[in-house]
């Protein structure tokens, strides 16, 4: 995207679209890691933490349907520039990052909701709570001997 979209040129139609339909297409491997770091914050039990990104992911899907209603709206100001013969493609280039756009805003919102929920939940009584490591060194342990 970076090699694509430098310079910036956030007045250009052409710029806006290509580079947020560029956005649109790249976002599924980022958006994996960005699940995998809500879970381990809930698995981690490291709720403030789990909160802050739950918020972060909320903005990240507030700012994606921006970027959507902008995309749409620049896809529609380009087409007719856009040859007939290459129009078919051009659509559809279109609606595919605006169907990535619209999945990942989606899974942003469902992270956002279950995070912040899961951020909410105290332990439930079933569970033990965590052992927290000896203050010092371990150097050996010893425990009953089975025989």
């Amino acid at each position: 995207l970076v090699v694509y979209a430098w310079p910036p040129e956030a007045g250009a139609v052409r710029w806006r679209f290509g580079a947020i339909g560029y956005m649109g297409q790249g976002l599924p491997l980022p958006v994996l890691g960005w699940v995998l770091l809500l879970l381990t914050a809930g698995f981690m039990e490291h709720r403030t933490f789990l909160r802050v990104v739950s918020m972060l992911t909320g903005v990240g899907a507030l700012l994606m349907a921006v970027a959507s209603v902008v995309l749409v709206l620049d896809a529609i100001q380009l087409r007719g520039t856009v040859d007939e013969g290459l129009r078919r493609n051009y659509d559809a280039a279109s609606l595919k990052a605006l169907l990535s756009l619209g999945f990942t805003i989606l899974i942003f919102l469902w992270l956002t909701v279950g995070g912040w929920k899961a951020s909410r939940q105290g332990r439930s009584d079933k569970s033990p709570p965590r052992k927290r490591p000896a203050d010092g060194p371990v150097i050996a342990t010893a425990g009953p001997k089975q025989t």
